[in-house]
């Protein structure tokens, strides 16, 4: 069960759960194809594919499937970082899993605003919500976000030749994880 307050605060951020209050500031990043090339999704072209975005996430929430927050610092939306796909058990198994996710605008790369981020929400998951594993893949072609997962302390599984395809391309991707025992 997911604790009551998920509000994050770090030294420089305050990382909300998404909601649709966020739905104007959250809108100019996903209409920014700099951003979306190296994700699994298109730019927005209308407001209604963001707002059902939002929406699935908190469903995605309410259902403890995923957490989404909103990243601010200053008040300034900055982007969004994630835990997916949670999954506890499946049959016989026992998993205690999830997937991290995350993007910046552009405004804010390499002001080391997801390195903060990030460790915040890896300490989350495994103190306040019991994840054993995290994983966390990257666009073979985006050296920025392996330097921030290396940072965070993943370890590198391997690489997924032709993991998927987008516009037409093959890419492929490299895949890490990280265990509550390995910090």
């Amino acid at each position: 069960m997911f604790p009551e307050n998920l509000t994050i605060e770090t030294e420089r951020l305050l990382l909300t759960p998404i909601s649709m209050k966020d739905l104007d500031d959250i809108w100019p990043h996903v209409t920014d194809p700099r951003i979306s090339r190296l994700m699994s999704w298109q730019p927005h072209q209308d407001k209604s594919v963001t707002r059902a975005l939002i929406d699935n996430l908190e469903q995605s929430r309410r259902d403890e499937r995923g957490i989404t927050w909103s990243i601010f610092r200053d008040g300034r939306f900055c982007g969004i970082i994630s835990l997916i796909s949670i999954m506890r058990h499946h049959r016989a198994l026992t998993y205690h899993s999830a997937e991290l996710a995350y993007w910046l605008g552009v405004e804010f790369q390499g002001q080391r605003i997801m390195s903060e981020a990030g460790r915040h929400v890896i300490a989350f998951a495994f103190k306040e919500l019991g994840i054993h594993r995290l994983v966390v893949e990257h666009f073979t072609s985006n050296p920025q976000s392996e330097r921030v997962i290396k940072q965070w302390g993943f370890r590198l599984i391997g690489e997924k030749r032709h993991a998927f395809m987008k516009e037409g391309v093959w890419h492929n991707a490299k895949c890490y994880d990280l265990l509550e025992t390995d910090l």
